[in-house]
């Protein structure tokens, strides 16, 4: 498996995701759903729906899941961002009973 690692720059302003041909998956990790959207802007989000729409795959951990939404849920509060990839309709995380990552001991389960 050869990878190729690609910056939220790459994806938003220097980037056609199908200049990549032997590109079959887009792998977004977790952090922060905002930061995402806002880095990658329009331009991101549209490079990579038209890597999708082209056959592409899409894989989102953590707060790359939440990127595939219109909108979400987090610890109570709905958050539709501009530029979120719009693939869901809406999402609902953290789930407080296992980690309320807000609170002096986030973890409840080990």
């Amino acid at each position: 498996i050869k990878r190729q690692i690609l910056s939220w720059e790459d994806v938003a302003n220097r980037c056609d995701l199908t200049q990549y041909p032997n590109l079959k998956l887009y792998a977004m990790p977790g952090g922060d759903a905002y930061y995402m959207q806002f880095s990658l802007g329009a331009k991101g989000k549209q490079n990579i729906k038209n890597f999708l729409d082209n056959g592409g795959a899409y894989y989102g951990v953590c707060a790359g899941w939440f990127y595939t939404m219109e909108s979400y849920f987090w610890q109570g509060t709905r958050y539709a961002h501009r530029d979120m990839l719009g693939l869901l309709q809406e999402g609902e995380g953290s789930i407080t009973d296992l980690a309320d990552y807000e609170s002096e001991n986030p973890f409840k389960i080990t």
